[in-house]
């Protein structure tokens, strides 16, 4: 956290201004080098811009630990050792990876080298941001209450509403259709997706499988609707049908 605080309102009207950076943060035993940790979800992000490295370094270099409440300006937490609020030697800046544990160096050096890229980028970029008034589409659009009449939003007619044209059947993907994919995807084709019935039968398990289907099919339709029971199995388990397919003996 970094507070710069004005004896008198400047040109914009304040007089505090807050740099905070947001991640996990790490200093060695005795002061000298310091660490931050920016977070993604999955892989270690790369593409940051220097604007943004520039200003994490410069937190973290220049930066002492806060705490405030919501809406409140930060403060400096108390009893902090003189080591930690010595300037380092050496600060990183390092992409992490949270999905797969990878990780990126942005940023290793010394806070002179993070005083000239922080003045050569992140102070126009934090200029443009206190200093700009045009509206901006973001996240915070979704409780504007002039959203309707925005003009800086992207509108997309017919987004929402129904696709023109014919429409299609459900499709589907079972774990024999998988078993048969895995052992010839042409055959998988020709009888799965093209109907082509071959000649040769089908094994037992889809067998059992399409009368399991069958009976399960048939005690749902039943009206009226109930919650299942064991004692909705076959009477005889031994030999029963469903659908055309019958089961016998160990089956």
């Amino acid at each position: 956290m970094v507070i710069h605080t004005l004896e008198s309102a400047d040109r914009r009207g304040a007089t505090r201004y807050e740099q905070t950076a947001w991640g996990r943060r790490y200093t060695s035993a005795d002061g000298s080098v310091r660490e931050l940790w920016l977070l993604s979800f999955g892989t270690a992000r790369e593409e940051r811009s220097r604007a943004e490295v520039a200003a994490a370094a410069n937190t973290v270099a220049f930066g002492v630990p806060g705490v405030a409440g919501y809406g409140e300006p930060y403060r400096p937490v108390e009893g902090l050792s003189s080591i930690r609020t010595d300037l380092p030697s050496r600060v990183r800046v390092m992409g992490v990876g949270c999905g797969d544990g990878s990780s990126v160096a942005l940023f290793d050096g010394e806070p002179q080298e993070i005083r000239r890229l922080y003045a050569e980028h992140a102070v126009p970029a934090l200029g443009r941001v206190v200093d700009g008034t045009e509206p901006r589409p973001g996240s915070s659009c979704v409780g504007c209450r002039v959203l309707n009449g925005c003009a800086a939003l992207h509108r997309a007619p017919g987004l929402l509403g129904p696709l023109p044209g014919r429409r299609r059947p459900r499709r589907s993907m079972s774990a024999s259709d998988l078993r048969s994919y895995e052992e010839c995807p042409a055959s998988f084709h020709l009888t799965r997706q093209l109907k082509v019935r071959s000649s040769r039968p089908e094994n037992s398990a889809i067998l059992r499988g399409r009368a399991v289907d069958a009976w399960l099919n048939e005690r749902h339709s039943v009206l009226p609707r109930r919650a299942c029971r064991r004692s909705w199995g076959p009477d005889d388990p031994d030999e029963w049908s469903a659908g055309g397919h019958v089961l016998s003996g160990g089956e």
